[in-house]
């Protein structure tokens, strides 16, 4: 039997940071077309990042990539960072207005290690709090920029990371406009610092149309061949792939009229790689068969009782290029007071995160929500006041607890 199947929005939140502007999110449960069994298992945790301009993603295309995945799926939909200090952000890339002339700040730009760092953690609390199966990030255009910051960032705490329309920081291409031999040093430094740190997440792949004119097929072919160089170095086994959008599907979104029809520059295959019947064959029946197969992740949070730092900084696995523009301490480790109690022995690496006498509303910055956006696309059904036993992961709000470190199997938490 099945469920009739939805999209509701479960939560807003927030993160937000002394050197980054606000980066609000939402969080979505969508179950269409499973049966009672398949709600029943522990979700997918997804985080969608949006392309160049902001615009939100609508429900119901989550909706449609949930039910390719054929399985329950949270969805984190976030904003990229407003600016802040006269910084501006493609996800975790910042620059100045005037780095930005001509577009070109992906090139002169570096990484915020402050906001990789927060967002990574939000990421891994929330897929903990949910008991997620599976945790993936993905994006289009510069939402594939973002999928790869975060994941040569934090690659433990993904179990894939899917880049469509992407690029890198800086470029091998040369043009009018773009800065060589900079861009292509700053190209080669994120292929040695970023992309080898993507070798030690299970899932990593690119779909790109080599017509692209706006994001270089030739830069994603070069950072998936690092990928597959650095796991064929240390031994990893994991599923590396690039998989090429056909030149005539390149501009096939039908989201232009006919008077921009001569602007496209074959980077319009959104629907031909994620929502139409063709996605199918060409990339979700095999993310689906990688998932399957993909061997259980090991800790998501590897953090010391004893010294209560956070692991998403990549200590000893090098220094990703760190922004100029911050303070120091913006690039390296910190010392953070966690928000939960850490209960167990020191040897107990795990521990137990809880949280008692807090009102469930202000976790974390985000608050359950009781109605339903009406002026999002898509059918978002009224969600009904959440129950104590409902809540993902735990008894109940008034006694909020989870194991931090299960990235194995998790036990299977009823629908609600």
């Amino acid at each position: 039997m099945k469920d009739s199947g939805s999209i509701r929005l479960l939560a807003t939140g927030e993160l937000t940071g002394q050197r980054y502007g606000e980066t609000p999110y939402k969080l979505y449960e969508s179950t269409d077309g499973l049966t009672r069994e398949q709600l029943e298992q522990a979700p997918y945790f997804f985080v969608w990042l949006h392309g160049m301009g902001n615009g939100p993603i609508a429900p119901k295309n989550l909706q449609r990539m949930q039910a390719r995945l054929k399985h329950r799926v949270i969805f984190m939909a976030p904003q990229s960072p407003t600016a802040k200090n006269e910084l501006r952000f493609d996800w975790g890339c910042c620059y100045h207005k005037t780095q930005n002339k001509n577009q070109l700040g992906y090139v002169f730009g570096s990484l915020h290690q402050e906001f990789l760092r927060d967002f990574s953690q939000q990421i891994g609390f929330l897929a903990s709090l949910f008991q997620a199966e599976r945790t993936l990030v993905m994006g289009y255009s510069m939402g594939g920029f973002g999928a790869f910051q975060v994941g040569g960032f934090s690659p433990a705490t993904f179990d894939a990371v899917v880049s469509v329309a992407g690029y890198g920081l800086g470029t091998l291409e040369e043009g009018e406009e773009t800065p060589q031999p900079e861009a292509r040093e700053r190209f080669e430094q994120f292929l040695e610092q970023v992309a080898t740190k993507l070798s030690d997440v299970p899932i990593v792949l690119a779909l790109h149309a080599q017509k692209d004119g706006m994001s270089s097929f030739t830069d994603v072919s070069a950072i998936i061949d690092k990928v597959k160089e650095s796991s064929q170095q240390h031994g990893k086994e994991n599923v590396v792939e690039l998989h090429q959008v056909p030149d005539g599907k390149a501009d096939s979104d039908k989201t232009w009229n006919k008077k921009t029809k001569q602007k496209r520059r074959g980077h319009h295959y959104f629907n031909y790689t994620l929502l139409d019947g063709s996605s199918e064959d060409f990339f979700w029946a095999k993310l689906r068969r990688f998932l399957a197969k993909a061997e259980p992740r090991g800790e998501l949070f590897p953090v010391s009782v004893q010294s209560r730092r956070l692991p998403w900084s990549g200590r000893g696995a090098g220094r990703m290029p760190s922004c100029p523009k911050c303070e120091p301490e913006a690039a390296q480790d910190e010392e953070i007071e966690p928000e939960f109690e850490v209960e167990g022995d020191e040897e107990d690496q795990a521990g137990v995160w809880t949280k008692e006498e807090e009102d469930p509303e202000q976790i974390r910055g985000w608050k359950l929500e009781d109605e339903p956006e009406q002026e999002e696309a898509g059918a978002l059904e009224e969600m009904p006041q959440l129950k104590e036993d409902a809540w993902p992961g735990a008894e109940g709000p008034e006694n909020l607890s989870w194991k931090a470190a299960s990235r194995g199997p998790r036990p299977r938490v009823a629908p609600y």
